[in-house]
């Protein structure tokens, strides 16, 4: 993937939509953690968005948690997944309210976000799992989520499109997906209590995102294939889905890896939108 000056990956999606993907060490520091200097990641933030075409306070962020739950930002109510994301409804939709909200509290124990407002900029941050973008040129609408190996097996791809659907009037066949850079399976060596949860929720598919190493004899995860798989479940053309080719944690001087880094230094921020 193309690597900007703006120090971030463009994702490959329908013109009407802008989607970026931060290049971490690399690029500029726009994941907030707590006692870090927040108008410095704030300022960060605005330049940033300022390239996109787009102002802090439409930045839309959520509480992530690994769940499926999806909150649908609209023109005039929030909704969503279930009754936690609709709760907060009037704390995060109308536009032009000042919502930004780099601490992710408003929005609380959800994975995933979609819209159909011009301007409005969905974010996730992650380290290791993947950001999945999502974007119907037909009914001009976009999602993206928050997809590491627990949203992978809760299928929060499929729920995502369930949301731009139900929402906007989205069709499966017309939505363009990119898969973020993430970990790899070479990488990602799991535990028998995960391959057992892998096979409880999957059954018979999970033999196509569990490989064993030959040389170890330990088994390992595939994140990309697992999200591309539930993408398809949720009937969108194999040759509309497109997975970036870098692993997070084989290319961790450019990446935070959960797993490369020993835990979480930072994550980096995916951010996409509606171009107005």
């Amino acid at each position: 993937m193309k690597h900007t000056e703006d120090r971030c990956i463009h994702a490959p999606l329908p013109d009407f939509a802008l989607g970026t993907f931060s290049l971490g060490k690399r690029g500029p520091k726009l994941y907030y953690r707590q006692g870090e200097d927040y108008e410095e990641i704030l300022n960060n933030n605005r330049e940033y968005l300022a390239r996109m075409g787009a102002a802090p306070e439409e930045l839309v962020t959520v509480n992530q948690k690994h769940t499926a739950r999806v909150y649908a930002v609209t023109d005039e109510t929030g909704g969503g997944s279930d009754a936690a994301a609709v709760n907060v409804s009037g704390k995060t939709t109308a536009p032009g309210e000042n919502i930004c909200d780099l601490k992710r509290e408003r929005i609380p124990e959800t994975d995933g976000l979609v819209t159909n407002i011009p301007g409005k900029v969905l974010g996730v941050y992650v380290a290791d799992c993947s950001a999945v973008f999502l974007a119907d040129p037909v009914s001009r609408s976009v999602g993206l989520c928050h997809a590491g190996r627990k949203g992978a097996l809760s299928r929060i791809c499929r729920e995502t499109v369930r949301q731009m659907q139900e929402n906007f009037g989205a069709e499966p066949v017309n939505i363009h997906a990119w898969i973020s850079p993430c970990i790899c399976s070479s990488c990602y060596e799991i535990g028998p209590e995960v391959v057992e949860e892998v096979r409880q929720l999957w059954g018979d598919k999970a033999d196509r995102v569990l490989l064993r190493n030959p040389e170890t004899g330990r088994m390992h995860f595939d994140l990309k294939k697992a999200n591309r798989m539930v993408l398809e479940e949720a009937g969108l053309k194999a040759s509309n889905i497109i997975a970036a080719p870098e692993c997070t944690c084989c290319s961790r001087d450019v990446f935070y890896s959960y797993r490369g880094d020993g835990g979480i230094i930072s994550e980096m921020a995916a951010y996409l939108m509606i171009k107005k």
